[in-house]
């Protein structure tokens, strides 16, 4: 009798454990970074590298940074706020563009140093002519 019920708190005390293992692991995935379809369009956008393709990328670190609100941390992942910052600044969005920027160095300050770099020559306005026009300029 004694070993049945070892073996019955056992199997009870197992399963107690797994579903608490589970329970974390459903936790750990609702705080986890939303990265909505980052990977496939930043591959579209790097390998054709027209305005249709950098259109979608800017519509998904909009997505992304949206969805964000909805979390438990409500954390953007790093970098987007970074990317989507200096996309802005391309198309002549300065204003907005920076502003992202500073969200990122809010948000992640081991970018502090480089990003801060970046943000002095776009308010210096010495970005060389990374403007949009100017890249597409040779389509």
């Amino acid at each position: 009798m004694k070993k049945i019920l070892l073996i019955a708190s056992a199997v009870l005390l197992a399963g107690m454990l797994s579903s608490c293992i589970s329970a974390k692991k459903k936790d750990q995935e609702q705080t986890a970074y939303n990265w909505d379809d980052y990977s496939d369009v930043t591959y579209t956008y790097v390998r054709q590298k027209d305005k249709d393709s950098r259109a979608e990328l800017l519509a998904s670190y909009e997505r992304i940074i949206e969805s964000q609100k909805d979390t438990t941390t409500g954390r953007v992942p790093p970098g987007v706020y970074a990317d989507y910052g200096y996309m802005l600044v391309e198309q002549g969005m300065e204003a907005e563009g920076v502003a992202y920027l500073r969200k990122e160095m809010e948000l992640y300050s081991m970018s502090e140093p480089f990003l801060s770099k970046i943000i002095q020559r776009i308010e210096s306005n010495s970005l060389g002519g990374a403007y949009e026009e100017d890249y597409y300029a040779g389509e």
